[in-house]
């Protein structure tokens, strides 16, 4: 988010760039649905219900500039186009999660959609981070394999590693019933 806040700048200090906006607008919603998410899950937060609250302040606000952002005349390339798209996608699927989730909110498999789309959109602004401010060489509408190749890849490698903490947590934790059952039915 800081990179889009200040490269949004001209030489004289002026904030020209409305596309760096945008995206710090939805960077900043985002970042306060998860703030509020993380205050519901502590209970810092007293209505439980005001999460589903912020998820749709943050579809309402990125829809919008979805809207407005991704305009053909700006003439940004195929590149940029397959970023926004893919972008979009992620926000349809957050979308569909939370529908789901306050239709089922019993349902722990529903209710792990919204994280994982979530943790799916987060590596998503990386990986754009990485094509937008590149460390080496600038991308231009041939390097779309490569995007979606390291897109894919860096959030299948950061989700094996996620489910590798969670059940390393889990399982020492003394909490887990399969522990319980496992060593409940053979005896020492």
């Amino acid at each position: 988010m800081r990179p889009e806040y200040y490269t949004g700048f001209d030489s004289n200090g002026k904030f020209t760039h409305l596309g760096h906006a945008h995206h710090v607008a939805v960077a900043t919603a985002l970042a306060a649905s998860g703030i509020v998410d993380l205050g519901v899950r502590y209970k810092l937060v007293a209505p439980e219900r005001v999460s589903y609250l912020f998820a749709v302040f943050l579809f309402l606000i990125d829809g919008w500039l979805m809207t407005v952002h991704n305009d053909s005349s700006l003439n940004e390339g195929e590149l940029s186009s397959t970023m926004h798209r893919s972008s979009a996608l992620d926000v349809m699927m957050l979308v569909t999660s939370l529908v789901l989730e306050m239709f089922h909110r019993r349902s722990v498999g529903i209710a792990l959609l919204r994280p994982i789309v979530g943790l799916h959109e987060a590596i998503l602004f990386i990986t754009m981070s990485f094509v937008l401010f590149q460390p080496c060489c600038p991308w231009d509408d041939r390097h779309i394999p490569f995007f979606l190749a390291l897109y894919v890849g860096y959030y299948m490698l950061v989700c094996s590693f996620v489910l590798i903490l969670v059940m390393t947590l889990y399982r020492h934790s003394g909490d887990s019933k399969t522990s319980f059952a496992v060593s409940s039915s053979y005896p020492i």
